[in-house]
């Protein structure tokens, strides 16, 4: 999530809540259901935000698994050190980013 897109909806969350707690304290129920919804429109954004993180987080972490464990596997096979130990790199660096994205 960029830093701007993340401040923003603070920015709409806490503007919500604002406009929500006026509402609610001069009695207009219009300016509550308006802060309401600004801030759930936050709250949503940013849980999709954290989601699609996870998710290419979680497909990065795959493809390195399983293109490092191929390069791994081809090295063995070839007598290859250098694919094998770069190999064996990659796929434990899968093993972080898939783990780091549960």
């Amino acid at each position: 999530m960029s830093e701007t897109n993340k401040s923003q909806q603070n920015v709409n969350y806490y503007a919500g809540a604002a406009k929500e707690l006026a509402g609610k304290t001069v009695g207009s129920e219009k300016l509550t259901n308006e802060g309401e919804t600004q801030k759930l429109q936050a709250q949503k954004e940013m849980e999709t935000e954290k989601l699609q993180q996870r998710t290419e987080g979680k497909t990065e972490g795959v493809k390195d698994r399983v293109s490092g464990g191929i390069q791994e596997t081809a090295g063995s096979m070839f007598g290859d050190e250098n694919l094998k130990n770069k190999g064996e790199t990659q796929h434990k660096k899968g093993q972080a980013e898939s783990e780091m994205h549960k």
